[in-house]
């Protein structure tokens, strides 16, 4: 199982005051959780991102939605706008879907070609100021 996912259920919090962030890709997170009533299932989230202005770092920054379908059938999903000094204009776009055990699922294939080729990180040239629609739905 990932770390992350098992992170996801730690009952243990680990606080970073200084220093780099410690995820093995470098970057930084700041989660929202929501609580659903026990029972309730979600077939999907979305989410209206703007983001006001491009960092001014070389490294990576990541917007993005993350989602966990606990219950039946488990799986989950993370969707968002980077910030990449590997990527054209350090712009791109990243997804990746998740099964039961926190392994990566292969996916479809994108058409946005990527300067790194990676089939989950792609060019794409986002605008800071410029709402953008990002959903995620589960998939039986």
């Amino acid at each position: 199982m990932h770390n992350w996912v098992k992170s996801l259920f730690s009952p243990e919090v680990r606080e970073r005051v200084a220093g780099p962030p410690s995820s093995g890709n470098g970057a930084s997170s700041f989660h929202l959780w929501w609580d659903v009533p026990f029972g309730d299932r979600l077939n999907g989230v979305s989410v209206t991102l703007e983001i006001d202005r491009r960092p001014d770092l070389d490294r990576l920054v990541f917007f993005a939605i993350q989602v966990a379908f606990i219950k039946p059938g488990g799986g989950g999903a993370h969707l968002g706008l980077q910030h990449h000094p590997g990527y054209p204009e350090r712009s791109a776009v990243n997804w990746g879907g998740y099964d039961p055990h926190g392994g990566l699922l292969e996916g479809s294939r994108s058409l946005l070609p990527s300067s790194q080729d990676d089939p989950n990180t792609r060019d794409f040239l986002w605008e800071a100021g410029v709402p953008y629609r990002l959903e995620i739905t589960r998939v039986e």
